[in-house]
């Protein structure tokens, strides 16, 4: 899948899925290839499938299908799953969650609450390029043309 294989990805995963029906990484990974083919049936079939057979440490998962369900615009369940990734401290990815979470309150929209998500996520990692783009866009929409200036150069510094 990672090498752009999507044929031969899909039989892999399926061959698995064969074995084992509630196999989390397999379901995971199915969704993921649904989602970038664009079956968002299928692929929320298979996120809500590993899902339900995913152990308590499951924030990767969480937070990818909130980010799924935030594109489709499904912004309550989206926002409910990624807050369930945050309930994880440890989790090492914590900044994509909050950027997640920002992007998705954006959309929505919520500004003030996307804002400070995305605050979150930059204070972990101030590197992150959409979240650095989103600010923009944020602070632009607020007048505060300084504040954007200053994100857009930051984000053509990592972009």
């Amino acid at each position: 899948m990672m090498q752009g294989n999507y044929e031969v990805a899909m039989q892999k995963l399926n061959h698995a899925l064969t074995y084992e029906s509630g196999h989390v990484a397999a379901n995971h990974y199915l969704a993921e290839l649904y989602r970038r083919l664009e079956q968002y049936d299928d692929a929320d079939k298979h996120f809500r499938r590993a899902l339900s057979n995913a152990d308590s440490d499951n924030s990767a998962l969480q937070n990818n299908y909130g980010s799924f369900l935030c594109s489709q615009d499904r912004i309550y369940a989206g926002v409910k799953q990624l807050k369930k990734a945050l309930d994880n401290p440890v989790y090492p990815q914590r900044d994509l969650v909050y950027e997640n979470l920002g992007l998705c309150l954006e959309r929505k929209p919520d500004p003030e609450q996307a804002e400070i998500y995305l605050r979150q996520g930059l204070e972990i990692n101030p590197r992150m390029p959409k979240s650095l783009l989103a600010m923009a866009r944020l602070s632009l929409a607020d007048k505060k043309y300084l504040s954007a200036r200053a994100y857009l150069q930051r984000y053509s510094e990592v972009a």
